[in-house]
């Protein structure tokens, strides 16, 4: 076919190279116009000796190949991932309340457990504290001290880490802790302790970024003593059933304390393998731990740490329509029931910019459901949709999205300004539609939507749920062919910019 493949029809290849370090991925054409994809390790002040007896692996690729199209492509990577590269792929995830956007550093013991009980009423199941929990000598109030020396900061929390752990299961839910293991502020005791443990250029002024350094992942001295703080949390602290793991700055100044002059450049691989063998053993003794991978959002999404988490942080922008955008091109490789998505506050946090709190959840719903908000700020009858929607996400939502088949409708980078996709089950007898509204349209222009992965033989009802008024779709709560829903469509009256809507599809017998 002599044109692009497109989202349902065409051949195309796709990749993910399962490597968390620096790498380069070539494509080059050759004179018999083959392509040609070369991957792995950036070669870039990475040569490594290996003295007789040595071995290095290689990083791994991933490659599928379709003659259906991106579509199918896509499908077939979120198959692979669930079952290959992900840890308990097909499992439903948790709605959590994260507590950084919602109390960022200010906080103490009432703020949290209040935070929890609003969280509770309204169907959360997973608490999680973010950053600024740590730090005594120098307690982490702001971003610029304490990272490095994991002690609960005892002014906060005087009960203790466990008195929080206590009170989510009160209330039936569980509690998870953030955590950034590989970084040190300078005003830390750790990095007073062993300031040879950074890494640095020596001679040369440690440059900063988030007021924070990285300890050298390629000495095993480090990373022992990292599995140790990590292990030792979760030992005196066996409540914690979460950790999101979390890494805020790239690699600069390089340069390792430990590693000889002649393999400095054994650096970037024996950082990653390090930071590996960590996960290691820290899967190996908490196997049922759930773990979200994040570096200031995506920065390490890939295929190498995934197989150690249950799912991954896209990114730090949680504004909604921001979101369609990240979730939309994350998921053309990975799972979407790993895509932790949180509703956030309006005005947006990062962009300032205001969007209805309908809009908001129906983004998120997309993938893994979370919040990222103060629960106490939200109005009564937010509250009462709030409660309404979490529910309709784990009674019919997240059950497809674990299990089920990705179709995309309308690409959010389409001129047309919609965006739409639907998750069907593997045995086509539900599934769920999303639509959304992207920007401004001319009057009674709506999208009319081809709907994708049904039985055409079959017979569903449709039903609009995450109401706040009036059904968008003149057939709500009627009874359609499969045949009818995928080849004429049903067209939904959303215009308006942040206008949304979505459907649960239940096959009729």
């Amino acid at each position: 076919m002599n044109r692009p493949a497109a989202e349902d029809d065409g051949e195309c290849y796709g990749g993910a190279l399962a490597w968390s370090g620096n790498y380069r991925i070539v494509f080059e054409k050759d004179e018999w116009a083959h392509l040609n994809v070369l991957s792995g390790v950036n070669p870039f002040l990475s040569e490594y000796k290996l003295q007789p007896g040595e071995w290095l692996e290689t990083p791994k690729m991933a490659f599928t190949y379709s003659k259906h199209g991106l579509g199918q492509l896509s499908r077939n990577f979120h198959d692979w991932g669930r079952k290959y590269a992900l840890v308990d792929g097909f499992n439903v995830r948790p709605v959590v309340l994260n507590s950084w956007e919602g109390a960022y550093f200010d906080f103490d013991e009432t703020t949290l457990t209040q935070m929890m009980d609003n969280a509770a009423k309204i169907g959360v199941e997973m608490f999680v504290l973010d950053d600024g929990w740590f730090g005594n000598k120098y307690p982490r109030n702001a971003d610029n001290a304490g990272l490095g020396d994991w002690q609960t900061n005892e002014k906060k929390l005087p009960h203790g880490i466990d008195f929080l752990i206590d009170h989510a299961k009160s209330l039936g839910i569980g509690f998870g802790i953030w955590m950034e293991p590989e970084m040190v502020n300078p005003k830390s005791v750790l990095a007073e302790t062993h300031p040879e443990w950074i890494v640095q250029s020596p001679g040369r002024d440690k440059i900063t970024l988030r007021n924070q350094l990285l300890l050298d992942l390629s000495n095993p001295e480090v990373c022992e003593f990292i599995w140790n703080t990590v292990d030792s949390l979760l030992t005196r602290h066996p409540g914690i059933s979460y950790v999101k793991w979390d890494a805020n700055r790239h690699v600069e100044q390089v340069g390792s304390t430990f590693l000889p002059d002649d393999k400095q450049t054994h650096f970037w691989i024996s950082y990653t393998n390090g930071l590996y063998g960590i996960y290691e053993k820290v899967r190996a003794k908490y196997p049922k731990l759930m773990m979200q991978v994040c570096a200031s959002g995506g920065g390490r999404l890939d295929y190498g740490l995934l197989k150690y988490h249950q799912e991954f942080w896209a990114s730090d922008n949680t504004d909604p329509l921001k979101r369609l955008f990240i979730q939309y091109s994350s998921n053309l490789l990975y799972p979407p029931n790993a895509t932790a998505a949180h509703v956030s506050t309006s005005p947006n946090h990062q962009t300032g910019r205001i969007t209805p709190l309908k809009f908001r959840f129906d983004v998120a719903m997309t993938g893994r459901l979370g919040l990222e908000l103060q629960p106490s700020q939200l109005t009564s009858d937010e509250y009462e949709f709030a409660r309404t929607a979490i529910a309709n996400y784990k009674n019919f939502v997240r059950p497809l999205i674990a299990g089920g088949d990705l179709y995309r409708i309308y690409s959010p980078y389409n001129e047309a300004n919609w965006a739409s996709q639907m998750y069907v089950a593997k045995g086509r007898e539900q599934a769920v539609l999303f639509a959304f509204s992207t920007g401004t349209h001319q009057r009674n222009v709506y999208p009319k939507l081809g709907l994708k992965g049904l039985d055409a033989d079959r017979k569903y009802k449709i039903e609009e749920i995450n109401l706040t008024g009036a059904s968008s779709f003149w057939g709500n709560g009627q009874v359609f062919s499969g045949e009818f829903l995928m080849k004429y469509g049903i067209e939904v009256q959303i215009s308006r910019p942040f206008d949304s809507a979505v459907f649960k599809l239940t096959e009729i017998r």
